[in-house]
């Protein structure tokens, strides 16, 4: 028999792996549309990329997955997407092809 505790971590270990497996499945419709990966939300941007036209992102390593950008949630009142215990998806990019047209 299990514990509600364990039962608890169970149901919100594979409550986050869905998140997280939507998050890719997001990302993966936004390259495609797009040829590139979204920058990072800042902090204040309401979970939009930023910036949210692409180019070089304002915070490439230290950012939030820009869930309203790429229409998933669910998110926090500031926008930013959430796993089952709480705490906001953090989300980074490398700046190694920052200087090139595309991303990929």
């Amino acid at each position: 028999m299990v514990s509600i505790g364990a039962q608890q971590e169970i149901q919100s270990r594979n409550t986050t792996e869905r998140r997280i497996a939507d998050a890719i499945e997001a990302l993966t419709g936004y390259i495609v549309t797009n040829g590139r990966l979204p920058c990072p939300a800042s902090d204040g941007t309401t979970g939009v990329a930023n910036p949210d036209t692409g180019g070089i992102c304002n915070n490439p390593y230290d950012g939030f997955l820009p869930a309203i950008t790429l229409g998933i949630g669910p998110t926090d009142a500031n926008g930013y997407m959430l796993d089952a215990w709480g705490p906001q998806f953090r989300y980074a990019v490398t700046t190694s092809n920052a200087s090139e047209t595309r991303y990929l």
